[in-house]
């Protein structure tokens, strides 16, 4: 990403989308891989709006964001 172009009114649209999936699929969940900043502090901004405690996590390896989607035994 050279940089990002969502404004705070995208990001809330995205957020709510989420919102009205997590009524419909419970058990779907989100994991992100970054070590970017700028990515980073997207993520944090849509997690904030969403407040969907649990469903979204970010990590720094693939290998780590899969041991959490894993841990909930229904990957």
């Amino acid at each position: 990403l050279a940089q990002h172009n969502m404004s705070e009114s995208e990001i809330a649209k995205v957020a709510a989308f989420d919102m009205g999936l997590a009524h419909f699929y419970p058990a779907l969940r989100f994991a992100s891989v970054t070590t970017d900043k700028r990515v980073l502090d997207l993520w944090r901004q849509f997690v904030t709006i969403g407040r969907i405690p649990g469903r979204h996590a970010v990590f720094a390896t693939a290998s780590a964001a899969r041991d959490w989607l894993g841990s909930s035994g229904k990957c």
